[in-house]
């Protein structure tokens, strides 16, 4: 619990995943839905690490880098919400959904990458480009190496929950659905933001503030839809049969077989 607790963020790679590892087993000792989104994050993190070896990169000092401040900026929060410390709005909505039985196991997951990538990304990108130049495809593909798992992953849940499938056909993609044309132009909605953020002149605080703002009013969204998706998504809770740990431990199964999967489509051509 120390690691979770520590207000400064992992340095590099290996610490990044060995404070990953450690929020896994404390959520499964805890039985806490912020595993959820952590198997999640530890997957895309590692097939960043797969690509960064593979060469894949344009600049990897630059992607590197850009992969543990983003990851610095979720420990960070998370930190800050273990030890009952005031946290961005975005992420204070996506903690406060993990005490709760009725949203899903989506619900919880888009609300991560809501908050990580509609806030967060562009804070790293900006924070990134203070010390490398960060070409916007390597920007470009740790976005979507996120976006591209909780897609491939919610396609895996379908096949073991056959009430998720059943919800988007009724209700539409749960994602698309959720979060609408907010997930599919986040990628140069954060890289806009961490532009603006660099050219901010000494704003940077009050341009944050009002993406969090934003950024939290999806969220509220994403955690309690409207009918009828608010209906649909109700069925689709009934059917997620397994306990939290049970869940924690499919999403770490399901992250790992999808793995080689999305590295492959985020390092090719774009695909957002």
């Amino acid at each position: 619990m120390s690691i979770l607790l520590d207000p400064v963020p992992p340095p590099d790679g290996a610490a990044v995943l060995a404070r990953f590892d450690a929020m896994l087993a404390w959520s499964r000792q805890h039985a806490s839905r912020l595993g959820y989104f952590a198997a999640l994050y530890r997957g895309v993190t590692l097939r960043a690490r797969s690509a960064l070896a593979a060469g894949a990169f344009e600049q990897p000092e630059a992607a590197e880098r850009l992969v543990v401040l983003f990851a610095g900026r979720y420990f960070e929060a998370l930190a800050a919400h273990l030890r009952a410390a005031p946290v961005t709005r975005a992420w204070q909505v996506a903690f406060d959904a993990a005490a709760r039985w009725r949203p899903t196991v989506s619900q919880h997951l888009l609300l991560g990458i809501n908050a990580h990538i509609n806030l967060d990304l562009g804070i790293a990108a900006a924070r990134t480009l203070d010390e490398y130049p960060l070409p916007r495809a390597d920007f470009d593909r740790v976005n979507d190496l996120l976006l591209l798992m909780v897609d491939e992953v919610q396609d895996r849940l379908a096949a073991v929950w056959p009430l998720l499938r059943l919800a988007d056909r009724v209700a539409g993609r749960l994602d698309e659905t959720l979060i609408g044309a907010a997930l599919v132009q986040s990628r140069s909605a954060a890289w806009e933001f961490g532009q603006a953020l660099r050219a901010g002149g000494g704003g940077e605080s009050g341009l944050i503030e009002r993406q969090d703002r934003r950024v939290a009013a999806i969220g509220q969204h994403i955690a309690a839809p409207t009918m009828p998706l608010a209906l649909a998504l109700a069925s689709v809770r009934m059917g997620e049969l397994r306990g939290v740990t049970g869940i924690i431990d499919l999403l770490d199964q399901e992250v790992a077989r999808a793995g080689a999967v999305v590295e492959a489509r985020a390092m090719g051509p774009s695909v957002v």
